[in-house]
């Protein structure tokens, strides 16, 4: 009586903490979907960033080239100010740039290891299922679990050393998803920016006339 009271105990624990892994993992994963569905508007955003870089290359060009029969029509210190403007922009527009590909190399990445590792978890699934049956039939126990410390370490290895001693480092999923939420909002800054300036280009050449 009592040892089936202590199997219906460790029943009831393995039931709990199993609702709570799969609670947890639930959690995580609806928080990991919520930031990738605002990450993956950073294309957007970069392709306006790429249209207002374009604009503001051609608007260089034009008054460079064109430096000594602009400056008749306007004054040098206005198309001073308008090079300049045009220049901070540039700026901003780079600074965006970089932000938007560290962004999409990370989306890119994350969606290629996610297809790679379904595939491999329902095969390793699958032979693990035939694996213990194979046991249970002939009386025996065998370990089929994955090392997966040890094949981080060895992916690591594969890097730069720069590069694999910050990935050996743990880092946990809040700090890095609200790191990227952060890199997000910066390239739109980096954005605005760049067109806020660009439109006060426009405005001194505009109010130059």
């Amino acid at each position: 009586m009592t040892l089936m009271h202590n199997d219906s105990n460790k029943i009831a624990m393995d039931v709990s903490k199993a609702s709570q892994a799969l609670s947890s993992k639930t959690e995580e994963r609806l928080l990991r979907a919520y930031v990738t569905s605002l990450l993956s508007t950073s294309a957007v955003i970069d392709k306006f960033s790429t249209w207002l870089m374009v604009a503001i290359g051609a608007s260089a060009t034009l008054l460079i080239s064109n430096i000594a029969s602009i400056t008749s029509i306007f004054s040098f210190e206005n198309v001073r100010w308008a090079l300049i403007l045009l220049i901070v922009a540039g700026l901003f527009g780079f600074l965006e740039k970089v932000l938007s590909r560290d962004i999409q190399v990370n989306l890119a990445q994350e969606e290629s290891l996610h297809k790679i590792l379904s595939t491999v978890y329902t095969d390793y699934e699958q032979r693990k299922g035939v694996i213990q049956g194979w046991a249970e039939v002939e009386g025996k126990k065998f370990d089929v679990s994955v090392n997966i410390k040890g094949v981080l370490d060895q992916y690591a290895s594969l890097h730069p050393w720069l590069v694999r001693r910050k990935s050996r480092k743990f880092t946990p999923l809040l700090v890095v998803l609200k790191r990227n939420v952060h890199r997000y909002y910066w390239q739109s800054a980096w954005a605005v920016f760049e067109l806020l300036l660009f439109v006060a280009f426009v405005l001194v050449i505009a109010l130059s006339l």
